[in-house]
């Protein structure tokens, strides 16, 4: 194939996998659209986006235990659905919540009031990674974290991983 005929291909290829990308973001069947929750004060700019296994991660619990030693039972207790967290931590191991969609049926204000944001920023985070050879640094990341509500039958919380969800199965 000639070097023209292969950018035509690729072009084509490219065109053909947009409407794949869109559907993506769409929410999965039964489940209602996502709301974006944005947190403008999240002020990270430079980190590598997820995918597969996290190479940063909580240091001294799973995202279960964490979100069950911190957030309100009266109001998790209402919620039904998925609410998934984008967390972006910086080589210093400092953490940011820029955004959350939210694809329980509850508006946003109650999603809101768990105050992920707050929780996760308390928490404390190492990296799975050696640093790099030339900055002596590991490279700022983000992961993103799923939390899955049952209403009255709680919730469990764990990474997400592309591909597929591996959820926590301890309950509180």
């Amino acid at each position: 194939m000639s070097m023209k005929n292969r950018k035509g291909f690729s072009l084509s290829l490219l065109l053909a996998l947009l409407p794949l990308a869109a559907l993506a973001q769409q929410a999965p069947p039964g489940m209602v659209a996502g709301k974006i929750i944005d947190y403008p004060a999240c002020t990270h700019t430079s980190f590598a986006i997820d995918g597969g296994d996290p190479i940063a991660g909580l240091a001294t619990s799973t995202p279960n235990e964490l979100l069950h030693n911190s957030l309100p039972d009266k109001i998790t207790r209402k919620l039904r659905g998925v609410v998934l967290i984008q967390v972006q931590i910086d080589s210093t191991g400092t953490t940011c919540v820029p955004r959350i969609q939210n694809f329980t049926a509850s508006d946003n204000d109650v999603v809101r009031a768990l105050a992920f944001d707050q929780v996760i920023s308390r928490a404390s985070w190492q990296f799975h990674q050696k640093p790099g050879p030339r900055t002596g640094k590991v490279a700022a990341s983000s992961i993103t974290l799923k939390v899955t509500f049952a209403g009255r039958d709680g919730y469990t919380a764990d990474y997400l991983r592309m591909g597929k969800f591996r959820l926590a199965t301890s309950k509180p």
